[in-house]
């Protein structure tokens, strides 16, 4: 079993959080990924979960942790609907790099630190921090259990944090490399190595879901892309485009506020 040692369990940032059940015409289409983590605490509904490598039915009181960076779909029956809590959150160092599936049993210490996050979510003046507290407590007891996959080379890991705390900056691939004194090169066939996609897909990537995270919560298209590092208007709308498949403005009317 692969334990990550404590100090890999450094920062839980939950993005948005709620109790919901899904209307009939949900669904979760992520063709690109996202650079965020879901994770379900499934109270009842026919559901099923699809990637390139799995095919899950999932489960009632079960704890979900979907991966960041593959594409993948969620569907419900729309006479079962699912019916969860639901936390989409970064972590820093990202060490749930596959889907997690962890049975929560009733009157174990796991299921009274999910009874503790569903009040906190439920209370909005302080749930984003004691959630992420009580998220870093669950993550360590679970982790006895399930094997966890997390990126253990530190150059990468510490761009990966740096590119979560400065989305709203340019970043280019040379001063990254140049910060952790690499060559561009040689720190972009690292980078796609241990990510998966090159080092300008995964900023622009990141950008995007955290603009969409944005335009949820309720903030302009325009808020939204200068809070993620874009001056431009007219370009924020066209990566968003070429991302999500519909432009910031559509997505922004039609998008609620669910899992």
């Amino acid at each position: 079993m692969q334990i990550p040692p404590p100090s890999f369990i450094a920062e839980i940032i939950p993005v948005k959080y709620g109790i919901a059940v899904c209307a009939p015409e949900w669904e979760v289409d992520e063709k690109q990924g996202r650079a965020t983590h879901r994770l379900y605490y499934v109270y009842r509904g026919d559901v099923t979960y699809v990637d390139s490598e799995s095919h899950i039915r999932l489960n009632k009181d079960t704890l979900y942790i979907f991966p960041t960076n593959v594409p993948y779909t969620i569907t419900h029956n729309p006479h079962d609907p699912l019916c969860c809590l639901w936390i989409v959150f970064d972590s820093r160092p990202d060490f749930f790099n596959k889907t997690i599936e962890y049975q929560i049993n009733h009157g174990s210490l796991e299921y009274f630190i999910i009874k503790s996050i569903e009040q906190f979510v439920k209370d909005q003046r302080t749930g984003s921090r004691f959630t992420a507290l009580q998220l870093q407590q669950l993550f360590f007891f679970i982790s006895e259990r399930v094997e966890f996959s997390f990126i253990l080379d530190r150059r990468i890991m510490d761009t990966l944090t740096y590119v979560n705390r400065n989305l709203d900056k340019e970043i280019s691939v040379y001063d990254m490399a140049r910060a952790r004194n690499l060559d561009a090169s040689y720190f972009s066939r690292l980078f796609k190595k241990v990510i998966g996609y090159s080092p300008q897909h995964y900023i622009l990537d990141t950008k995007i879901n955290r603009a969409t995270d944005l335009l949820i919560q309720g903030y302009s298209v325009k808020e939204s892309a200068f809070k993620v590092g874009f001056t431009d208007q007219k370009e924020f709308s066209r990566i968003f485009k070429k991302y999500k498949g519909i432009p910031p403005s559509q997505f922004k009317k039609f998008q609620q506020d669910l899992p």
